[in-house]
């Protein structure tokens, strides 16, 4: 299951809400949870490290609990169209994609509508464009909402499977959106003190 950004491609990555990818062969699993790491593609960047990873997980209540089964959360290269996504059955992991060089992502009416609410919160600056809205993001509010949205989101995939879902279903993007909302806010003011993150509110275009 997939956070796809607003011009999206065809992709080889969803087939009946399985993450597909080119070329893979069958991973085997790990005993415990691992984080890794791509070499950006070219033109792209990543805004977090592992070490990023490992202290904001340890601000998520019942984690132990929480992260029972996956395997593995790792940082991609670099993907047009996608912000990030989950993958199973074979090693479940989750995704975080690099963000392009300049921090800027184009968003349709629809996806901005969606998370408003989520860049107003995180300062992000918006500027309406033709056929949606520019999202200009700076190295820190990339990092939170690449943490708080998106790990959050792909994280409501994997504890649906885990729970309702019993292994063979990730849920809606539906459940994933309303899950990561809910966590966000219980560790919000753990995230301000961690990452030191205490951003100006920025006010919606709707």
């Amino acid at each position: 299951m997939a956070i796809y950004r607003s011009s999206r491609k065809t992709t080889p990555k969803v087939q009946s809400g399985t993450v597909q990818k080119k070329n893979r062969h069958a991973p085997t699993r790990r005993n415990s949870l691992g984080i890794g790491i791509e070499k950006p593609a070219q033109g792209y960047r990543h805004v977090l490290s592992k070490d990023d990873v490992w202290k904001f997980l340890r601000l998520i209540p019942d984690w132990k609990r929480v992260s029972t089964d996956l395997d593995l959360i790792f940082l991609h290269s670099g993907y047009d169209d996608a912000d990030g996504w989950y993958e199973y059955p074979h090693q479940p992991s989750i995704a975080l994609c690099a963000w392009g060089e300049g921090l800027r992502e184009d968003y349709n009416p629809e996806h901005y509508r969606l998370h408003a609410a989520v860049f107003s919160r995180l300062g992000v600056e918006i500027e309406e464009i033709d056929h949606g809205v520019a999202a200009q993001f700076d190295e820190e509010s990339a990092k939170a909402y690449q943490l708080l949205h998106i790990l959050l989101h792909e994280l409501g995939h994997h504890h649906y499977r885990i729970t309702i879902g019993r292994g063979k279903s990730a849920g809606s993007e539906s459940y994933a959106e309303k899950y990561a909302l809910k966590l966000e806010k219980q560790i919000w003011n753990r995230y301000q003190k961690a990452f030191n993150f205490y951003p100006k509110v920025v006010k919606p275009l709707i």
